[in-house]
């Protein structure tokens, strides 16, 4: 296969690739929504754990 020519020299005409920007990690509006979901993660996580541990403890009467 033949290589192509325009490797060869920096080309001012050439129009050079971009990596396109994903509209959807961009939003701002997604970008709250996953912070509000992973605060809400951590709070859910931390109450089932004391949730356990308070089923484990005999109660007291």
């Amino acid at each position: 296969m033949a290589e192509p020519d325009y490797l060869e020299g920096d080309c001012e005409e050439l129009i050079k690739p971009k990596k396109l920007l994903n509209p959807v990690k961009g939003s701002r509006n997604h970008q709250d929504l996953h912070r509000e979901l992973m605060m809400n993660q951590k709070s859910w996580s931390w109450t089932s754990k004391k949730m356990r541990r308070n089923r484990r403890t005999p109660l007291s009467l």
